[in-house]
């Protein structure tokens, strides 16, 4: 037995690669319960960083295989993202920085595991404490009668975000071993999401990713095959997030409440454009952003119905393009875009069809919600340096 303990080779990078996991799942952890009504934790912001920092450069010191291409976007996004937290502090900055150093060569499916078990034993745990009372579940009666509940996490649409984005990852993870059962499941939270919290985005959403689902379902492995080798097709699919991203910056820059079509679409998008424009000429552009405050109707007592009296008003950049575009620069924004383009051009060559197409129901969700650049839903940031090993289309 003994004999057999020493004959065992520990590999350098699979020990740091489980510590960055571990490590993953702390920083995951301290942003997740930022999201729930629990009460907020005090956390040793500088000894929690350094930790990360010191893993993810001995992780790189071991791992001595970065290409050209890799060694320059990776420089580039660390560069700028400390010089970002330098001109303007934000810890999802800092924690998007300092996770990136550490995700590099990382098997996509250990880390995407790690997001959804902690992600959804979190959720359970949260959902029970609200059903029995023991967190806070904040109700909202919109002007139509319909009632939305937080079940336990500052404002409905958070909740259901989360929903979304384990269920974007569950099909990242199974793809082609999803079955009706599991379709089914994602029905039911569809539904939840609906008429439990009336949130219509990540209803959406989810319901797009099903008609994936169902689509890899149906189609014989022959049309399967012949739509991943569409060359055509799949450039479309690299090339819709960026028109998303840049439509939703550009109605958000033109709207006027006088032009009776950008009224209408600012109706549909529940005042987006009209609150992008706002922040567009209150804040302007600059290269590192600015620090906005802002005020929504999440985590306040009595919910809705209270915000007035506080005598604030409510100000929320929900767009995820805009909000990333005015606070925290054009810098730290367009790396981002060719951080996106790299994860794009990256399931392009490999013939990653089915997550071409989650990227773009994730583009279409970000583009109404603020979630893009938060560790506590979007795991996929670190894509563009992740190791995918074998996805399951080949």
């Amino acid at each position: 037995m003994i004999e057999r303990i020493k004959s065992v080779k520990l590999d350098k990078k699979q020990v740091f690669d489980c510590l960055f996991l571990l490590y993953y799942g702390v920083v995951f952890t301290r942003f997740f319960l930022d999201t729930t009504m629990l009460p907020y934790i005090t956390w040793n912001i500088e000894v929690l960083y350094i930790i990360g920092i010191t893993i993810g450069v001995l992780k790189l010191a071991v791992d001595r295989r970065m290409k050209t291409w890799e060694l320059i976007v990776f420089g580039l996004t660390i560069t700028v993202a400390m010089l970002q937290y330098y001109h303007r502090p934000d810890e999802y900055v800092l924690a998007f920085a300092v996770l990136f150093i550490g995700a590099y060569n990382v098997d996509y499916r250990k880390m995407l595991k790690v997001y959804l078990g902690l992600g959804i034993s979190y959720t359970v745990f949260v959902v029970i404490g609200c059903l029995l009372g023991y967190i806070e579940n904040l109700t909202f009666t919109l002007w139509n009668g319909n009632v939305r509940n937080s079940f336990g996490f500052n404002y409905p649409t958070d909740f259901t975000a989360h929903l979304f984005f384990f269920i974007a990852v569950w099909c990242i993870l199974r793809y082609e071993k999803i079955t009706w059962i599991e379709i089914g499941v994602f029905a039911a939270v569809m539904l939840w999401s609906y008429f439990g919290c009336y949130a219509r985005n990540n209803t959406i959403c989810i319901g797009l990713v099903i008609m994936l689902c169902i689509l890899e379902k149906v189609l014989p492995s022959e049309k399967k095959f012949a739509l991943r080798e569409n060359k055509v097709l799949k450039a479309v699919c690299v090339m819709i997030p960026f028109l998303i991203i840049g439509g939703m910056i550009f109605l958000s820059l033109i709207y006027n409440d006088g032009n009776a079509i950008l009224s209408k679409l600012n109706d549909v998008f529940n005042s987006r454009f009209q609150l992008g424009k706002y922040g567009f000429v209150e804040y302007g552009l600059s290269p590192w952003g600015k620090l906005i405050e802002m005020q929504g109707f999440g985590r306040i007592e009595g919910g809705m119905e209270n915000l007035w009296n506080t005598g604030l008003s409510y100000f929320v950049l929900d767009c995820s393009y805009v909000n990333i575009l005015l606070q925290f620069g054009v810098v730290l924004f367009c790396v981002l875009v060719i951080l996106q383009f790299v994860e794009m051009v990256r399931n392009y060559q490999a013939d990653c069809l089915f997550l071409l197409m989650i990227y773009i129901v994730i583009c279409i969700q970000c583009a109404v919600e603020h979630h893009y650049l938060e560790i506590a839903y979007n795991p996929l940031l670190f894509f563009s340096m992740i190791k995918y090993g074998k996805f399951n289309n080949k």
